[in-house]
């Protein structure tokens, strides 16, 4: 008994650390796709925001306030927003915002906003456009891919189920 209870207390000491690694991971993926799947949207409507002439602090502040669902995406848009009217300058607050997101799209919308502070100018919108489309495309070949990967899981699923089940359905036929 204590042998084999050292044994499983040694086994959980390796096997703990993988388990939260992955588990740690799973959810950063998570958070990722949920990011990617809602930021194609707001990019559209900062953009219509933009060309109809608002300024991309004010277009942002009102896409904030005026999205009453929770998510990932608009909680770091608040957070960034809220450093923004404490003072923090906006280039840095969106560059930290990019940051925590840690999704490649956002990081660069954020290059293109940040530009647009420092240099000023109405060439942002089309850039603006250009990549919203780009996120839209991005997100709708996401979803494609997970479905086409269905069709793969089902046959390996029905293939796992044959096997599992094919000595039960044999035992049962020979005992009659």
């Amino acid at each position: 008994n204590g042998a084999l209870l050292s044994v499983i207390a040694i086994a959980a000491n390796f096997a703990v650390p993988f388990l939260v690694d992955t588990s740690l991971k799973e959810s950063i993926e998570k958070r990722r796709r949920s990011i990617q799947m809602e930021f194609p949207e707001f990019v559209n409507k900062l953009t219509l925001l933009v060309n109809a002439g608002m300024t991309i602090s004010k277009a942002w502040e009102k896409i904030i306030n005026e999205n009453k669902k929770e998510h990932i995406l608009y909680d770091e848009m608040r957070y960034s927003l809220m450093e923004i009217k404490a003072g923090k300058p906006e280039a840095v607050a969106y560059e930290e915002f990019a940051r925590r997101c840690r999704v490649k799209e956002v990081t660069k919308f954020v290059s293109v906003i940040v530009m647009n502070l420092k240099r000023g100018g109405s060439e942002v919108v089309p850039v603006l456009k250009a990549q919203g489309n780009e996120c839209w495309e991005m997100r709708k070949n996401g979803e494609e891919a997970s479905t086409k990967i269905l069709i793969p899981l089902m046959i390996m699923f029905m293939g796992i189920v044959l096997i599992v089940s094919t000595p039960a359905v044999l035992s049962m036929t020979s005992g009659m």
